[in-house]
């Protein structure tokens, strides 16, 4: 009778630690997960305010005078290179784009011009067709559309793609870390919760052994 119970109380204390265990997965998980995409999401911004300020330097805020060449040397000095881009007028009409596009364009997915100017910043999760031939079947980019106004000359925008596989990448690594972490600490708190439970139900059994050595001729035995 007792070893059924204390399967069932073990059985319960592993149920109660399970879903705080789970409960503080999900937590610690989706805040790293968060903090992760964010920092992805600055780093595209910085390389976006750098590549502005390379246009400043190389063009002087004239778009008149825009040079791809030594906007690329800027660029390459600056360390973004590294990342695909394009530059456009205000009105949307492309520029210059990063050597690594090749024909691919990101015109498609530039938002809204109106809503654009009035946020400058604006994030986006872009795939299909035109993000597949580029990296490869089921493959996502993020991507920052940054609406820049110079001091002196005319705005431009600004659009700064990297792969989300280095990201999606992290974020499975991540996952499979806590569920190797969480079985294992799983198997050690169903270790500790049996022993628990035996040390519980300890006097419960000892009573049960005193109840059984009573005899009929010793009803008045005391059970301490």
């Amino acid at each position: 009778m007792f070893s059924s119970i204390r399967i069932r109380l073990t059985l319960s204390y592993l149920l109660v630690f399970g879903l705080v265990q789970t409960a503080v997965c999900i937590l610690v998980i989706s805040q790293r997960e968060r903090r992760a995409a964010a920092e992805f999401d600055v780093c595209l911004e910085e390389q976006a305010r750098a590549m502005a300020n390379v246009i400043e330097i190389a063009a002087e805020g004239e778009l008149s005078r825009y040079d791809i060449q030594e906007v690329r040397q800027y660029a390459r000095a600056f360390g973004c290179a590294d990342f695909y881009h394009e530059v456009r007028r205000a009105d949307g009409t492309l520029l210059e784009s990063s050597a690594n596009l090749a024909k691919h364009e990101m015109r498609a997915y530039l938002p809204d011009l109106d809503t654009l100017r009035d946020r400058q910043v604006m994030f986006q999760r872009i795939a299909g067709d035109e993000v597949n031939e580029l990296l490869g079947d089921g493959t996502a980019m993020r991507l920052l559309s940054y609406y820049h106004v110079p001091e002196a000359g005319q705005p431009f925008i600004i659009q700064v793609a990297m792969n989300l596989a280095k990201l999606d990448g992290f974020n499975r690594e991540l996952r499979g870390a806590f569920v190797r972490v969480s079985l294992l600490a799983l198997a050690a708190a169903g270790l500790t919760a049996w022993l628990l439970s035996k040390r519980s139900l300890r006097p419960i059994a000892s009573l049960e052994e005193k109840v059984a050595e009573i005899h009929p001729d010793g009803l008045d035995q005391r059970l301490d």
